[in-house]
């Protein structure tokens, strides 16, 4: 499905940098009306807030994705927390949970993301958004006051809808690349910008009709898939907790008869910093190696 490639999937993994090109007003160009300029986390949302949508295709109902606004921390971090429970037939219930600190400006500070069995941490630190799972560790180039960044995790619609409120969404078409705080490549991402008696309405390129009113997701309709994310008022914040994967630890025998060299392959723009290990055998060579690098995935490292 076109839309859960992107937004609703990844397969809890998310990261890549980003840009958004947005018109400068000219003669020709008027400038942006105040629904379409960013707003700010603390006009939009009131402590406490919880958001809940319902995730349909076909008619059925597959699960809903939450997200609650706890308010500031003692340096005026905004605190975000959600959960996500999808329900796939003949298969177990899949719940995931996070939470997320954003600057006054809705760039993201850090974070986890958690399900039974993966969890990755995020920080922003300097002009690098740093992703850590288990023993891997990603970089990937995260300068919001440059180029806009979409910052978005597995299946969260929260994370969607706070991209879309503190984003200038003046020009009447958008590109973006998005970034996963799940793990995965950069994708690009744009959308055509109207106003509607409700609010704005984004056709994005990929297949999805975004619908704010408020600047707050009113619902995502994608036509091809069937597939309709909608507000659920009647839902509250689910009382279950994730309780994360475990934890495994692996050290080499002292008489192993191989040695463990590190390689790592640079960041680039669209894609995080690939680091692995390369097996070399003891003794005369040419010998068979092998080599692990992080990829889409946490497995392709560690198995």
């Amino acid at each position: 499905m076109r839309v859960l490639r992107i937004f609703l999937a990844g397969g809890l993994a998310l990261g890549l940098a980003g840009c958004l090109r947005v018109a400068v007003p000219t003669a020709e160009t008027p400038a942006p009306s105040p629904s379409r300029g960013p707003v700010s986390l603390a006009a939009l949302y009131t402590p406490g807030e919880v958001r809940a949508f319902r995730i349909v295709q076909a008619g059925i109902t597959l699960g809903h994705s939450y997200g609650r606004y706890v308010g500031t921390d003692d340096r005026g971090r905004h605190v975000f927390e959600t959960k996500v429970e999808i329900r796939i037939p003949a298969r177990p219930v899949a719940r995931s949970e996070g939470r997320i600190l954003y600057d006054e400006q809705g760039h993201v500070v850090e974070g986890f993301e958690r399900s039974e069995g993966a969890e990755i941490r995020f920080v922003r630190k300097d002009d690098l958004l740093v992703l850590e799972s288990g023993r891997q560790r990603d970089e990937i180039a995260y300068a919001p006051e440059r180029s806009a960044v979409v910052a978005i995790a597995r299946y969260v619609i929260l994370h969607q809808e706070i991209a879309w409120a503190t984003m200038d969404l003046g020009a009447r078409d958008v590109e973006a690349r998005v970034i996963s705080l799940s793990g995965g490549p950069a994708v690009p991402w744009s959308a055509s910008v109207e106003e509607t008696a409700e609010g704005l309405r984004l056709s994005t390129s990929l297949g999805e009709t975004i619908e704010l009113v408020g600047r707050k997701i009113a619902r995502i309709d994608v036509p091809d898939d069937d597939l309709r994310v909608e507000v659920d008022p009647s839902a509250t914040w689910p009382m279950w907790q994730v309780q994360g994967p475990l934890r495994l630890s692996y050290t080499p025998p002292a008489d192993a008869p191989w040695s463990v060299r590190t390689v790592e392959i640079p960041a680039t723009a669209d894609a995080p910093r690939l680091a692995g290990e390369v097996l070399v055998p003891h003794g005369k060579g040419p010998h068979p190696a092998v080599l692990f690098l992080s990829g889409a995935g946490r497995q392709d490292r560690y198995g």
